[in-house]
């Protein structure tokens, strides 16, 4: 049997978009992974624990809690802190800065195709 039409609940489909908030923590959260990933990789083989506990032991408000690392690990202190780390935050930070000026171009061209 054929329901009739006075049953029928006839909506418009949902548009399931998400937040801007959580849009924008979704991509701080990768580009934090994708920071560390540049970090951890590289010609001399950093473990990804260790590549944590050196940046941690750096940190202000924990890096007193975690115990100073052997020397077998301080080169790889070095080449985290001093060398890996400053060029991955760096790239990021440059990227950010392109990023907003093609917005500024964008909007002080009033590009349709951008709206």
């Amino acid at each position: 049997m054929i329901a009739p039409l006075s049953d029928l609940h006839l909506s418009a489909p949902s548009s399931h978009r998400p937040h801007a908030a959580t849009v924008m923590i979704a991509l701080a959260a990768a580009l934090v992974a994708i920071i560390l990933l540049s970090v951890w990789m590289g010609d001399v083989l950093v473990p990804p624990a260790t590549v944590l506990r050196i940046i941690a032991r750096h940190l202000p408000l924990i890096g007193g809690r975690i115990a100073p690392s052997a020397p077998a690990v301080a080169f790889q202190d070095v080449i985290v802190w001093q060398l890996r780390l400053p060029r991955a935050i760096g790239g990021a930070m440059v990227g950010v800065r392109l990023a907003m000026a093609g917005v500024a171009f964008q909007s002080l061209l009033l590009n349709p195709l951008a709206d």
